[in-house]
């Protein structure tokens, strides 16, 4: 039974890459990221000789520096594309 499952699926898979019209081309995957921010920087804005004030980008506005790790699923037919990310 299972190998009859896997001929039929597979024949399925075959026939959808190679004779469906490219534009119905089938398209689906998974794509993983971890991002490792490094974040830090000061500003200040002078105008007119008037002195602004230092602003520690990091501290002051509460940015941190936590990893962030990503997943996306995508299925994709022709020119439309459905997407499920974290």
């Amino acid at each position: 039974m299972k190998k009859n499952l896997f001929t039929v699926f597979g024949t399925l898979f075959l026939l959808t890459i190679f004779y469906v019209p490219s534009v119905l081309a089938l398209g689906f995957g998974a794509r993983a990221d971890y991002w490792i921010p490094s974040f830090s920087g000061n500003l200040r804005v002078d105008d007119n000789g008037v002195t602004g004030t230092d602003i520690n980008l990091k501290d002051d506005l509460g940015i941190s520096n936590d990893n962030i790790p990503g997943v996306e699923a995508y299925f994709g037919i022709g020119d439309h594309e459905i997407s499920l990310a974290y």
